[in-house]
């Protein structure tokens, strides 16, 4: 009797090739061709030895520097890999990959969360054998090592600057960062001093927040290093807790919980800051009941969304006269009156979402209208995309047309000025082009992820309105799990996203033995038994 065959690892293989220079690019001989020769030849060794090494892609970087990873085909293949791609890359030496050693350890790091593996002839490392995986254990270790190595001396520096009484970096209101301290902005200094003179009159952070903004105050504004514009917004409740607390504010520093003399000048008196901290203490609440979450099932928990501020619906229970409550809240609600949401009976609206899916267990045919209504749109969505991939395409084609002429000429002996920006210009529309055409795929293949089986969400509602009658709480809280994706509350009505997954038909008594994978859900669609002209759902706060 034969042995039964063991599976064999199938390790699909991403091929990156580069060259430095443009010359070595435009020869048919360079080395570009040579590295693809000497990479699909070993591949070909290894299937020759049994194994199983398939060729996934081939990224050829043409005249690139390995100075850093800021590369077209390099990203190109980083993303390929983290959408499941490939799970080997074959290389002739690391630094084709780079010269850089922390950014080549970054990207083993990379690869190793990513369950991918490397190959790289020159060294002789090949992570799909057991003296491979060891050495990219090491790496690992040695790019762990180094990045303490390097946050330890980062906070050492920190640590210096402060006993120093420099500024340790960023931006504050009433001051200018510049030469590593803080210049005093006269009119922001107006700004700062109003909000601890407001939170004495007021005592609570959120009415300060409200008087200042309300005074046409705003958080601070500023232009980024990349030049984007940031801050000035109203303040919130942690914008005015912030400053009351920061020491900077009376001419110090604070470092891991220590303050330093800074060589910035103060803009608040010392007194008001110590008197608005002896009243923040005062009247900071305290929480000590813990709450007997053990004892209250909330099935919709992490589920409930808000319909309003898209916030998450939080579960919480109050005690009252005879019984306990159980209630979700919006948390927008209570922080700086964000959102007008109430709170919503837990019972209520856990009871017509479960009643909800049941319905649609027992009409296919509007079951089958949702669907076919969310994948007509991913179709619609698909075919659009398929059409600008297209006309994308023949720009790239008409791109390199023009590129491969305007090289002849170069060949020829043409180095004029016009030529060369012209050519610098195509090449970046030609990279622009495929950065185009692989936002496209990613989109498609998203789209194309979110397309529904409407037999086995059939078969899932099914199996839960089976088992939700006789469930208990926290096993309805486990099928509300695994079948639903999101709810969104309004109190005109509610939306559902479904999972598609597969549950297992059997006892009613045992509705938590389900299988464990999980792949696309449907779009929002009402909940409600006519699509077509939307039932709303009125439900008490």
């Amino acid at each position: 009797m034969n042995a039964p065959s063991v599976k064999q690892a199938v390790h699909r293989c991403a091929l990156y090739l580069r060259v430095s220079t443009d010359q070595q690019a435009m020869r048919k001989d360079g080395s570009l061709d040579t590295q693809e020769d000497l990479l699909r030849r070993v591949l070909e060794q290894k299937n020759a030895l049994g194994e199983r090494w398939e060729l996934a892609r081939v990224y050829r970087e043409e005249g690139a520097s390995g100075k850093d990873m800021h590369r077209p085909r390099f990203r190109e293949m980083m993303a390929d890999i983290d959408a499941g791609l490939a799970n080997m890359v074959v290389f002739t030496r690391i630094d084709r990959v780079s010269r850089n050693v922390m950014d080549f350890l970054r990207f083993v790091d990379h690869l190793s969360q990513k369950g991918v593996g490397f190959l790289s002839l020159h060294e002789q490392v090949d992570t799909s054998t057991p003296a491979g995986r060891l050495q990219l254990t090491l790496m690992i270790a040695l790019a762990e090592h180094e990045r303490d190595v390097i946050s330890a001396r980062a906070a050492e520096k920190s640590h210096w600057r402060a006993t120093q009484g420099l500024w340790g970096g960023g931006q504050l209101l009433g001051y200018e960062p510049k030469d590593g301290t803080l210049v005093p902005v006269e009119h922001e200094r107006v700004a700062v001093e109003t909000i601890f003179r407001v939170y004495l009159q007021t005592n609570s952070l959120k009415r300060t927040a409200k008087v200042v903004s309300r005074m046409g105050f705003r958080t601070k504004a500023y232009t980024s290093r990349r030049g984007k514009v940031q801050g000035g917004k109203p303040l919130k409740r942690n914008h005015v807790y912030n400053t009351l607390t920061n020491p900077a504010y009376i001419g110090k520093v604070r470092q891991h919980g220590k303050t330093f003399d800074a060589q910035h000048p103060g803009i608040i008196d010392e007194a008001l800051f110590n008197e608005v901290q002896r009243r923040l203490a005062r009247n900071r609440v305290v929480h000590v009941r813990k709450r007997e979450k053990s004892k209250y099932v909330f099935p919709l928990e992490s589920l409930l969304r808000c319909g309003y501020c898209a916030g998450a619906l939080t579960p919480s229970w109050s005690r009252g006269r005879d019984k306990y409550y159980r209630y979700y809240f919006c948390g927008n609600h209570r922080n700086d009156d964000l959102c007008h949401m109430g709170r919503i009976n837990a019972d209520q609206v856990e009871d017509i979402v479960g009643e909800r899916l049941v319905q649609l267990s027992a009409h296919p045919a509007m079951l089958e209208a949702v669907l076919a209504q969310n994948n007509s749109g991913s179709d619609a969505v698909l075919a659009a995309l398929e059409d600008k991939e297209r006309a994308l395409t023949n720009t790239l084609r008409s791109i390199d047309g023009q590129l491969a002429n305007l090289i002849a000429f170069v060949a020829k002996g043409d180095q004029s000025k016009v030529v060369r920006d012209h050519l610098a210009k195509l090449e970046t529309q030609r990279e622009q082009v495929q950065g185009e055409i692989e936002k496209v795929r990613q989109e498609a293949r998203e789209t194309s992820r979110h397309r529904s089986s409407a037999s086995v969400v059939k078969a899932s509602l099914n199996t839960f309105a089976l088992a939700y009658a006789a469930a208990t709480p926290e096993q309805r809280k486990r099928l509300f799990q695994l079948l639903v994706n999101e709810v969104v509350f309004t109190n005109e009505k509610i939306r559902m996203a479904l999972y598609e997954v597969e549950l297992p038909t059997g006892p009613t008594s045992e509705p938590v033995a389900v299988s464990t994978g999980m792949q696309d859900w449907y779009a929002r669609q009402d909940s409600n038994l006519r699509p077509t002209a939307p039932e709303t759902v009125a439900l008490s706060s």
